[in-house]
């Protein structure tokens, strides 16, 4: 989420204070590390039909398999997300 957003900010696709609104709202949550991490063969087979880099699918594949919400303030993320079903926040 860091790097998405550091790049988001240095492309200046995002403000520091839409960065700062989205992170006080993910803050909210119960956010947890699980060990479930998709195999490379999944993230590359995703990641080429949805045209999502593999860093950007995995996060993607984890929302859906875990059945959690997605964070993200990346568009194409969040479209393929809602394609297969994923709530977002």
């Amino acid at each position: 989420m860091a790097s998405g957003l550091a790049v988001g900010l240095r492309k200046q696709r995002v403000s520091d204070a839409k960065v700062t609104t989205f992170l006080a709202a993910i803050g909210e949550f119960d956010i947890r590390a699980d060990g479930a991490v998709p195999s490379v063969s999944r993230l590359l087979e995703f990641s080429r039909a949805t045209m999502l880099s593999p860093y950007d699918a995995a996060y993607v594949v984890l929302a859906h398999e875990q059945q959690v919400p997605l964070a993200s303030i990346d568009k194409r993320m969040r479209e393929v997300a809602q394609s297969f079903g994923v709530a977002l926040i």
